[in-house]
């Protein structure tokens, strides 16, 4: 149960909270993903305008691609999805999107569809399971990868915990597999609804090779398949995961730059030194330090 102090009041003896505090566990922030506005209505002009994904040759390394599979990505050029809610329809929940002209988002039941798997010239099915129940619901990729000769992966996963590992390993094998297939290649990524689990990893794919946050990659599909759900711990996981392809660029762009560090860690007193002393204070160390006064808790009389 909550209990928020809405007043310091004495913890024991002469011991006082300087501030409120709850006795709940500390939870991430709130994501929140508005709506894609397709209306541009500035100007008053009312101009339709469509969310816009660009590969860069820049974001090669750090999402993984070899110059081959980049190739392959790069010649689509600029994709674009509009805002098309009005023309969606409750049974396109139990079909197949094409979210990219090379990756398509759909449930595994959606697969008994054979003749649009090799209309599309599907090449790889990606299977996003339930660790718990790995085979429900899913024996039909299987059969239908192995009866039409498509390459098939399978990824299993316990819980959301494991999203930002699992977000890795699907866009290892996708690339690993548009650089064998080249131009040819489709991936079909699929789970129980194609609403979650696979919606999350499309989403994340997009994030790590066109270079995008978590708002963006998220409004995208969404566009492209109406009925995704992207709950708080899918945000909060693909959030990390989007925090790991930025150190990566960082560590990226850094390459081949010496950087020396002479002697241990500094203390406060040693970096913050005035101008009194004939040194400038480094507005960057400033920052860093600044709010490190805050005492939790202080002792009275």
């Amino acid at each position: 149960m909550d209990h928020a102090m809405d007043q310091p009041i004495p913890i024991s003896g002469s011991i006082e909270a300087t501030a409120p505090f709850s006795n709940r566990p500390p939870s991430p922030p709130y994501i929140h993903v508005p709506p894609f506005m397709g209306m541009d209505t500035a100007g008053g002009k009312g101009l339709f305008r469509a969310l816009t994904l660009t590969p860069s040759p820049s974001n090669l390394g750090s999402a993984g691609l070899t110059e081959a599979a980049f190739q392959t990505v790069a010649s689509y050029g600029p994709l674009a999805a509009k805002d098309n809610a009005n023309q969606w329809v409750y049974e396109a929940r139990r079909q197949i999107q094409q979210v990219l002209p090379y990756m398509y988002l759909g449930p595994a039941s959606a697969v008994r569809d054979r003749q649009f798997i090799a209309n599309e010239g599907i090449t790889m099915m990606l299977a996003l399971r339930n660790a718990r129940f790995p085979t429900t619901g899913f024996v039909i990729v299987d059969k239908v990868a192995a009866e039409l000769g498509i390459a098939r992966e399978n990824i299993d996963i316990s819980g959301h915990w494991e999203l930002a590992g699992a977000f890795t390993r699907a866009v290892g094998l996708i690339n690993a597999h548009l650089e064998l297939a080249g131009p040819r290649g489709r991936v079909l990524v699929v789970c129980e609804t194609g609403n979650e689990r696979s919606a999350a990893v499309v989403g994340a794919y997009i994030m790590t090779v066109y270079a995008v946050d978590l708002v963006m990659a998220v409004q995208f599909v969404g566009l492209k398949r109406f009925c995704v759900m992207f709950d708080d711990d899918t945000k909060n996981a693909m959030q990390v995961y989007g925090d790991i392809l930025r150190a990566r660029r960082d560590v990226q762009g850094f390459a081949g730059v010496e950087q020396k560090v002479e002697g241990g860690k500094r203390r406060v007193d040693e970096v913050l030194v005035s101008e009194e002393n004939g040194m400038v204070v480094d507005e960057v160390e400033v920052e860093r330090y600044t709010g490190r006064g805050f005492v939790p808790f202080v002792e009275r009389g």
